[in-house]
Formats: C-alpha cells, sequence, structure tokens
C-alpha cells in the first residue's frame, strides 16, 4: 500500500461507506477504527438499519476518506481522497468484538448511544484495492 494511503488510514477516523441493494447505492457517513493489520476497519451499525441490509444482501463496499478532518482551516494544500473497494464481514468471535466494541467507547465516547444499543453491530471491512486523488488531477491506484 502507499504510504500516503497508509498515513490518511492512520490519521483519520472518519469515511463515507457506500453499500447497494437491487441497484439502489446508499451512503453512510462512519466512525472506523483501523484494524493492527492496517488492511481492516471496524464500524459500529444498527441490525435496524438499510446499510446493514444492504451489507447481508451485498457484501461488496466501497469507502472513502479525505485529508479535510486532518488539514489546518484555510490551509491552501489541495485535498487528498482515497476511495477503497472492500468486503464486509462478521466478526463472528465474541471475545473479539467486545475487544473492538472497548475500543470503541475509550476513543469515541460520541458513539456511546449506538454501542450501547441492543441492536449494535461491531462490523469490518477487509479494504482490497483503492484509488487515491492527490488534488484534482493527480491519481495513483493499487492492491492492499
Amino acid at each position: 500500500m502507499h504510504d500516503m494511503v497508509e498515513a490518511m488510514l492512520r490519521s483519520n477516523t472518519l469515511c463515507v461507506l457506500c453499500t447497494e441493494s437491487k441497484a439502489m447505492p446508499h451512503c453512510s457517513l462512519m466512525t472506523y477504527l483501523l484494524g493492527e493489520d492496517g488492511k481492516t476497519l471496524y464500524l459500529t451499525t444498527s441490525t435496524n438499519s438499510r446499510k446493514y441490509r444492504n451489507l447481508k444482501e451485498n457484501e461488496n463496499v466501497s469507502l472513502l476518506i479525505d485529508s479535510r478532518q486532518i488539514l489546518e482551516p484555510g490551509s491552501v494544500e489541495p485535498v487528498c481522497s482515497v476511495t477503497f473497494e472492500g468486503v464486509y464481514f462478521e466478526i463472528g468471535d465474541g471475545h473479539r468484538t467486545e475487544e473492538i466494541r472497548m475500543q470503541f467507547q475509550a476513543q469515541h465516547p460520541e458513539l456511546e448511544q449506538i454501542l450501547s444499543s441492543e441492536s449494535c453491530r461491531i462490523i469490518g471491512v477487509r479494504l482490497h484495492a483503492y484509488l487515491l486523488l492527490n488534488g484534482p488531477v493527480q491519481e495513483l491506484q493499487g492492491k492492499i
């Protein structure tokens, strides 16, 4: 993975998760945790959400992160963005799920309401490919 892509993954906490069902796209602003392998994102969702229903029908997803979260106000640096292709998965291991839930609680207390909900699921996305846009015209594609 390109160093700039890895740096953006590590320095951000927000992404847009795009799911699809019956040829209808759906986008959700999400807080994520980066897995230790640097190739897996963990997210929270409600089992009652359209996003979760879409994931159950189609495990293929797209995610977008960008540099707006880390740029200084008034910066003249170009905004960089990375679009990822990935595959959703259920964690399955109750102990691992609880570890990730505790990380979310420690790092993102603003998510307490969803994390304490009966319908909350911690899900994973394995990243497979990316498209890095550095400003409006410079691009780089790669596999993860």
